[in-house]
């Protein structure tokens, strides 16, 4: 099957449940069945959907260019929480079609992404609340990775290739 958005789609799909979940820049998160490529419900962001989305536990997680984060219901597209993060970047580190946007990743009850405010954002994936944000010197682009206990990410800082590394508290913070 092939699935036509009204714009071009920069992000990887995720997929849980019989579902393909999808991000295009015609500012929508898609929610496709697996099998037939037919819409089950779409989200509109008002900006394009550059990050790739993550689905934990019945939620969908994902940015979009309008600085926020999103937390929407996996089976119906109902959003659960919105968590603003600093707005759009009108910093461009490259031309905007191979800008590359931070797709959030979840350990625990927790979500972490980076924005282009140049911040890493810890949420929690309840609430969305700001649990902490890290602030680097430029931009963030790539995504963070979780490896024994800490959080990697890349920034646009003055580094050739800067990884800030974020230890995660030993006891479990609710």
């Amino acid at each position: 099957w092939v699935y036509k958005t009204g714009g071009k789609i920069a992000s990887s799909p995720a997929i849980a449940d019989g579902k393909v979940y999808i991000g295009s820049d015609d500012q929508n998160l898609y929610c496709l069945d697996a099998y037939t490529g037919a819409k089950i419900w779409n989200f509109s962001t008002g900006y394009w959907v550059g990050a790739s989305p993550v689905v934990v536990g019945g939620k969908v997680f994902t940015g979009a260019d309008d600085g926020n984060f999103y937390c929407l219901n996996a089976t119906t597209g109902e959003e659960i929480w919105t968590t603003y993060a600093g707005g759009l970047c009108h910093k461009i580190m490259m031309p905007q079609e191979l800008q590359s946007r931070s797709s959030p990743i979840v350990v625990g009850d927790r979500l972490y992404a980076g924005a282009l405010d140049g911040k890493v954002y810890c949420l929690g994936t309840l609430d969305g609340s700001t649990k902490w944000t890290y602030t680097t010197g430029g931009p963030i682009g790539g995504s963070p990775v979780y490896a024994s206990g800490t959080i990697y990410i890349e920034s646009t800082d003055t580094y050739p290739v800067s990884y800030t590394h974020l230890t995660l508290p030993t006891k479990r913070i609710v």
